[in-house]
């Protein structure tokens, strides 16, 4: 049985399974149109029709600041799982991420982009600060790189149903993880999880179109 999580509440694996099955019908070729005509108008990603309240969590990020998904309300907030020594994905996903902020234009003042890290020994803080600025995302006051503590951090992995490998040595070896992007309404709730291949305007056009409920 799993410890207590000091309040969060942890996703059912079920709704995750679900959404992330339309992501992966999504690149299905020849099936596109059928499912995104069973999904509600304007969102490309696999979409949490329960809507659950994404778990709540509190970690510091790159500046020091202090982040929780409850202080977020009243943005759409695109959260993810990276690891800044990660060869392939999470240097895709954060690119996009920097690409999608920049298409949003004046919105993207009501977006907030939040990377959890999946690595707490490696993803020190000069890693972050250089993974931050190599992927355009420096300056950026909308972007945050959360980091912590194994005992901080695995209790968010956890709620969010999110596997990690990392050892306490860090990333020299490369860490397994899930790799998505979840997106949330205004209120909180979480509504579309897009996988790590999304596009930038599928991305655009989620946000936007959870920006104006």
């Amino acid at each position: 049985m799993k410890a207590p999580t000091h309040g969060r509440r942890l996703l059912p694996a079920a709704w995750i399974i679900a959404a992330l099955a339309a992501v992966v019908v999504v690149a299905a070729a020849g099936v596109v149109l059928v499912l995104r005509r069973q999904t509600p108008p304007g969102l490309n990603g696999g979409v949490l029709s329960d809507m659950p309240q994404a778990p709540d969590f509190s970690l510091r990020d790159q500046n020091g600041q202090t982040v929780s998904m409850s202080q977020l309300k009243g943005k759409v907030v695109a959260l993810t799982f990276l690891y800044t020594h990660c060869p392939d994905v999470c240097p895709l996903i954060a690119s996009q991420l920097a690409a999608a902020d920049q298409r949003l234009g004046a919105d993207s003042k009501n977006v907030e982009i939040v990377s959890i890290s999946v690595d707490p020994a490696g993803d020190t803080l000069p890693a972050v600060k250089k993974f931050t600025e190599d992927h355009n995302l420096a300056g950026q006051p909308n972007w945050h790189y959360l980091i912590g503590s194994p005992g901080q951090l695995k209790p968010v992995w956890d709620a969010y149903h999110v596997g990690s490998s990392a050892s306490s040595e860090g990333a020299t070896q490369g860490v397994d993880h899930s790799a998505l992007v979840y997106l949330t309404d205004t209120t909180g709730r979480l509504r579309v999880i897009l996988s790590s291949n999304f596009t930038v305007s599928d991305f655009v056009q989620d946000a936007e179109a959870l920006l104006k409920g």
